[in-house]
């Protein structure tokens, strides 16, 4: 298993995080990257990703299931681009938040890459993934300070 993980602290407690990682219609408001998800967070459910890499001209969708849903905790859902092949390459994409300080978390995004393609293009995912982990992180964060300075 290979994976990507990026990091980031958030002055919001982890319930405004969570909520805005599950608010999926709000995602086009906020997300260059991932600029929406069609789908409920529920477990089990089956979710879309809109995708859009700062490199191509056009979205990628992601098909996934949403694996774990801890209110404030954790967000989880496991996909592979292509599900009939899913055993070439797969990944579990999780944003876990730990609480740092009185209303401040830190969000841990990551995903886990399993398959037997990943050793082979592993260097190529974790050079597309990481910076677009980062964007996304930053965005989130902009949202989230931005919902929890409003709510004082």
């Amino acid at each position: 298993m290979r994976f990507v993980q990026t990091e980031i602290d958030i002055d919001a407690p982890r319930d405004v995080v969570y909520a805005v990682l599950v608010d999926f219609e709000k995602y086009p408001q906020w997300g260059s990257f991932i600029r929406a998800i069609d789908g409920a967070p529920e477990v089990g459910r089956e979710i879309t990703e809109h995708l859009y890499f700062r490199f191509l001209p056009f979205r990628v969708l992601g098909k996934s299931f949403v694996e774990r849903t801890d209110p404030g905790v954790n967000f989880t859902w496991r996909g592979s681009f292509v599900h009939s092949f899913h055993r070439l390459g797969n990944g579990t994409h999780s944003f876990a938040l730990e609480e740092n300080a009185v209303d401040c978390t830190r969000l841990i995004h990551r995903e886990e890459y399993r398959g037997a393609l990943v050793p082979l293009t592993f260097a190529l995912i974790r050079r597309i993934a990481e910076p677009h982990f980062r964007i996304m992180d930053k965005e989130l964060k902009r949202r989230a300070e931005r919902i929890h300075a409003a709510s004082r």
